[in-house]
């Protein structure tokens, strides 16, 4: 299991627990091994999300921990180690998000649209609206299947139904990056594709998201 963390000069993460590079052996019930847990459970998956999700400004000072742990629930050992905080810009993050968004579900339109805004053809306001308008009708029609089976007592998978809408809301996200990308909105970039990320976990599993962003680090 791998997380990545970002700490600051004293070696402490945002939620202040403590841990220093070297090779650990666990299950000892030091203060190590629980900072270790803890930041097995808070860490993120791809260095990307470590800076994506730090809730504080990331200055030149800190540094990023990759943790690898061997059983953690038993005695265990784990490694911690210092890596290169890559050089993350905008253009990654709303990549990351694009490909991350494109694991989601199946909707061809999206794939289209994204492979365009990949290869620059399809990198513009006008090719946005026209996809941001299909997965408004997509919800649209979503929504009145409800109405309709409501309104008519037919049986319906709600929990189905519920997250292809939460699915193509996330895709609107990636929409509203996209546009702000376009007029240099930095800001708004980061918030919206930082919503994008706001428990995209139940959706994709970590391994793929890690896949997906050491793919945008080497492409970029």
């Amino acid at each position: 299991m791998k997380k990545f963390i970002l700490v600051d000069d004293q070696c402490n993460a945002a939620d202040q627990q403590h841990i220093e590079a070297g090779k650990y052996h666990m299950g000892d019930g030091s203060s190590l091994d629980k900072s270790v847990a803890a930041i097995m459970e808070s860490g993120d998956n791809s260095p990307i999300l470590a800076m994506l999700n730090y809730p504080g400004a990331i200055d030149e000072s800190m540094k990023m921990f990759l943790l690898h742990v061997w059983d953690l629930e038993d005695a265990g050992y784990s490694i911690v180690k210092e890596v290169e905080m890559p050089a993350i810009t905008s253009h990654h993050k709303l990549a990351f998000a694009i490909k991350a968004v494109g694991a989601i579900y199946d909707f061809p339109a999206y794939k289209a649209w994204a492979d365009g805004w990949a290869n620059g053809e399809a990198r513009n306001l006008e090719s946005v609206k026209a996809i941001e308008k299909q997965v408004e009708d997509e919800i649209a029609e979503l929504v009145n299947t409800e109405e309709v089976a409501y309104s008519m007592g037919l049986d319906l998978d709600v929990e189905e139904v519920g997250k292809k809408k939460a699915q193509f809301e996330r895709a609107k996200l990636v929409f509203h990056a996209a546009e702000a990308t376009l007029s240099s909105q930095v800001d708004q970039v980061d918030e919206n594709i930082g919503q994008v990320f706001n428990g995209i976990e139940e959706f994709v599993d970590s391994e793929s998201l890690s896949t997906i962003s050491d793919e945008v680090i080497r492409v970029a």
